[in-house]
């Protein structure tokens, strides 16, 4: 009879034990080793896992905590590296995480709350660090569902200690933002209104924050009601473009076998926004294989475009508020000057292009962009991607005796490739060259703009215009003024 301490070989499958026996069976405490180098130490019984004990696979991954019956129960953790940085300590249930506990992701991600058969449900917190953003939560097999709050920040300078919030809080759905919810915009502004996912989407109030009460109606991210009274600029900007805001990707170690893959939506703050893609690339194009080869190619670029970004967003300014860096559509003008995109067309052929899914921020789509409109980074990456489809999917290739069009994936490497990377950041004519001289003139920009805009509508009173809107003035016209103006 086996009892005591002692040692035991399968010669068939290679496995041993060393440890404690009880009347022949294998009860106590001892160590499990199988052949492919893994191991067990700690209590068993009846030949099963069934205690304390610590796991380790051949890898170097182990699991230290309670068992029941060979499956991990009760509280541990999981290393899910040999070094621990990713790693889940909690409660578990027949081998998966269920109740409460914390995992730490591999991009700095931390998820704390409670679990039920390997996922994310009930209550609980997502903090990632390296991107300071956070939701808190009602969470239904993975993804946010119910009541949550998520908070961002946006573009900031690395050397500034501040940086401004964005704020959504109220109801979820299959993680995205649906039914009722709030929205506080980083300049104080708020809206509360309906969403369907993650875009406004019904009856909604803008709140400013001097106190002004605005009512609108939106249909997928898109204003569809028509009232007296206007928005002023610097919130319309906001709330007629869809702020890419979907939580950032989690990716979770699947190393332990009774892990499942759960993935939320990446969001970062360059995706593609594809309700604004689709009137500039062809049905036949426009698929979900090649969004994702768009968003490859924007993804690959990502680092560039930040810089080109922080570039131009600085040009002619006095002070940054708050340090914060968010480009201008006179200085994106700038960008696209440099980058001599308007040699084969025109700056106001461009500024039409852009208007069918970016329009005039005042409501009037007859007149160009304002040059005082701000332009998020996303917003920045999805006006390339609309350039680089109408731009450069014209040019044709000769492939196995067939003569075809560019692919919108191939035009947006080919705009990044020969005409971005290649030229921003080189600045051209006299607006920026003198620093000094560029913040006077940003000084009058509103009131030139105002004045432009009076003259355009009083060239389509007397003329017809060959071209749609946005509308703009000819050489004549300009000279004609200037004439007027000095005398």
């Amino acid at each position: 009879m086996l009892h005591g301490h002692g040692e035991f070989h399968w010669d068939e499958t290679g496995l041993v034990y060393i440890g404690d026996f009880k009347e022949n069976k294998i009860t106590g405490r001892g160590k499990i080793i199988w052949p492919n180098k893994s191991e067990y130490i700690g209590d068993v019984v009846d030949g099963i896992r069934h205690g304390f004990g610590t796991y380790t696979d051949s890898n170097g991954l182990q699991y230290n905590g309670q068992w029941k019956n060979g499956k991990k129960q009760g509280k541990g953790r999981l290393n899910y590296t040999t070094d621990g940085s990713i790693h889940y300590d909690g409660e578990w249930d027949s081998g998966l995480r269920h109740g409460y506990g914390v995992y730490h992701y591999s991009n700095r991600a931390t998820y704390e709350g409670q679990w039920k058969d390997g996922k994310r449900h009930g209550e609980g917190t997502m903090h990632w660090s390296d991107r300071d953003e956070i939701y808190t939560g009602s969470w239904v097999d993975g993804k946010q569902n119910g009541l949550g709050c998520h908070a961002w920040h946006i573009l900031r300078v690395r050397t500034s200690q501040y940086s401004l919030p964005n704020v959504y809080d109220g109801q979820w759905a299959n993680g995205k933002r649906n039914g009722l919810g709030t929205f506080h915009y980083p300049n104080g502004s708020k809206y509360v209104g309906y969403w369907k996912d993650d875009l406004k989407h019904g009856k909604g109030t803008l709140i400013l924050k001097d106190g002004r009460i605005f009512e609108r109606t939106f249909y997928e991210d898109r204003l569809i009601d028509e009232n007296s009274d206007s928005l002023p600029s610097s919130i319309d900007q906001l709330t007629l473009e869809r702020l890419d805001t979907r939580i950032p990707l989690v990716t979770e170690c699947l190393s332990d076998p009774t892990e499942k893959n759960s993935v939320l939506k990446d969001t970062s703050d360059s995706n593609l926004l594809e309700n604004y893609l689709k009137p500039h690339i062809s049905p036949s194009d426009y698929t979900h294989s090649e969004l994702q080869n768009m968003q490859n190619v924007i993804t690959a670029y990502l680092t560039p475009l930040r810089s080109i970004y922080r570039f131009y967003g600085k040009l002619g300014m006095k002070q940054l508020p708050d340090n914060t860096i968010i480009l201008r559509y006179v200085q994106f003008c700038q960008f696209l000057k440099d980058c001599k995109l308007h040699q084969h067309t025109s700056l106001a052929a461009l500024d039409r292009i852009i208007a069918v899914s970016y329009g005039s921020e005042d409501g009037d789509d007859s007149c160009v962009q304002n040059p005082e409109k701000l332009i998020s980074f996303g917003t920045f990456v999805n006006i390339l991607v609309i350039l680089a489809c109408n731009l450069y999917t014209q040019e044709e290739s000769y492939v196995h005796e067939k003569i075809t069009k560019s692919k919108p994936s191939d035009a947006l490497l080919c705009l990044l490739t020969q005409a971005i990377i290649s030229n921003a950041c080189k600045l051209s004519g006299v607006i920026y060259q003198d620093n000094e001289k560029s913040k006077e003139i940003h000084v009058f920009l509103q009131p030139l703009y105002q004045a432009y805009k009076f003259l355009v509508r009083i060239k389509r009173k007397f003329q017809k215009s060959i071209h749609p809107p946005p509308y703009t003035m000819t050489v004549r016209n300009f000279l004609l003024f200037s004439r007027i103006s000095i005398y």
